[in-house]
């Protein structure tokens, strides 16, 4: 039996359309409509266990644009017909400092009071409050969600900066 090489391409679409329904979109399905980082969340974060090194790894990279990657995340829910978001994916994975960034928006503030603080101190008002970072080229106030996850990392870029 012969098979043209138009019926050729009609059954094999049939057939990704059916495994697709079966098992869900494919890893190139979900990058083309995002990113390969948002992805590579999903992938990590989907299922039973986490990847904690690439979640951390993701996030690291991306935290001056956190925002889109939770754009590009949401693209990646929506193909794969999930419910949810980047914030509480996290969240249910026991993730909270990463949701708490992601929430806060983009690390560009955070980044600035990193940059700018030198050898200063950080002043931490409670909850929703104001993060005070004074020292090397003036002050920044950052606000923030996490005063906390936002205490932790201004304070480890300190003691980077003094090294």
């Amino acid at each position: 039996m012969k098979i043209s090489k138009k019926r050729l391409n009609q059954i094999i679409k049939e057939e990704k359309k059916r495994l697709t329904e079966l098992f869900g979109p494919s890893e190139e399905d979900l990058v083309a409509v995002s990113s390969q980082d948002a992805y590579d969340l999903y992938d990590a974060l989907k299922g039973l266990g986490t990847d904690d090194s690439e979640v951390e790894r993701v996030i690291q990279s991306r935290a001056s644009d956190l925002s889109t990657l939770t754009q590009e995340f949401d693209s990646v829910l929506q193909a794969a017909e999930e419910e949810g978001d980047l914030a509480t994916w996290l969240e249910e994975d026991g993730k909270d400092d990463e949701a708490a960034m992601v929430r806060g928006g983009d690390a560009a503030d955070a980044e600035a009071a990193w940059a700018q603080a030198g050898q200063g101190a950080v002043d931490v008002a409670g909850g929703m409050g104001a993060v005070d970072v004074a020292g090397g080229q003036g002050a920044v106030d950052v606000f923030a969600e996490s005063t906390d996850l936002l205490r932790k990392y201004i304070n480890e870029a300190i003691r980077y900066r003094r090294m």
